[in-house]
């Protein structure tokens, strides 16, 4: 019996660690599919912005690749089954843009971490294709009488709802260019002082419209809430010196 113990003994632990393993992999596949649906969602919805009439790309396999790593977590992916840690995704296989299609095709190597990496290593691979978001028109509208409209944090109100201050057009800009970049209205971005801190990133959005560069593009200064109201309701708010001066 202790002959045999000693024998089925390490064969059965040899077998749990294993299937522990198998747990981890199946666990960081699912992981990293999250991490490509999340970074995938976001490039699709701002990968385009009109610059007089071009589309213009923010996207580079390096970026794609850091996101993903950001969004999966870095510690997590270098203690995980991952062959060489985060360094082991790979974007080789992906297409990025086709048309009007965004397609993110990441693969990874696997192994078990109590077998030898050259005998027990296998391929995986996670793909998301969508289609890219481009804007949308907001219809003319005519001025309502009796109604002006503000934004959820502004100083100002608006007459025109077609006002360029309540369109939000948002691209993105590497480190370098910042300095060269300018609003409509011809001024130099500041920091934005909800998101932009800490190690400056190798892309800065910015929107025409707004005088504030920004780190993350899900800061809320990237976004308009535009809420309908009496004059009576907003005075204790400036004109709008633009849609105000037209009427």
């Amino acid at each position: 019996m202790t002959v045999e113990a000693a024998v089925v003994l390490p064969l059965c632990l040899f077998f749990l660690l294993n299937l522990s393993s198998a747990v981890e992999m199946i666990r960081l596949h699912n992981r990293i599919e999250t991490s490509l649906w999340n970074t995938g969602s976001q490039l699709a919805l701002y990968e385009y912005e009109q610059s007089d009439s071009k589309p213009v790309s923010v996207l580079t396999a390096f970026y794609v690749q850091n996101r993903l790593i950001f969004d999966a977590g870095k510690e997590y992916l270098d203690r995980s089954p991952l062959l060489y840690g985060h360094n082991g995704i790979q974007l080789l296989e992906s297409d990025m843009l086709q048309d009007d299609m965004l397609s993110i095709s990441v693969t990874y190597r696997v192994a078990p971490l109590f077998l030898p990496v050259s005998f027990a290593s296998f391929r995986m691979a996670n793909r998301f294709q969508v289609h890219l978001w481009d804007g949308y028109e907001i219809p003319e509208n005519p001025v309502v009488e009796g109604v002006v409209y503000v934004t959820e944090y502004g100083e100002v109100y608006h007459t025109d709802r077609n006002c360029y201050h309540l369109k939000v057009t948002v691209h993105a800009v590497t480190a370098g260019r910042l300095d060269k970049e300018r609003n409509a209205d011809g001024k130099k971005y500041r920091s934005c002082k909800k998101c932009a801190y800490g190690t400056k990133p190798e892309l800065i959005y910015v929107t025409r419209e707004g005088d504030s560069y920004h780190y993350d593009i899900n800061c809320s200064g990237l976004k308009r809430t535009v809420h309908a109201m009496t004059p009576e309701e907003a005075e204790n708010l400036r004109k709008c010196a633009h849609c105000g001066a037209q009427n």
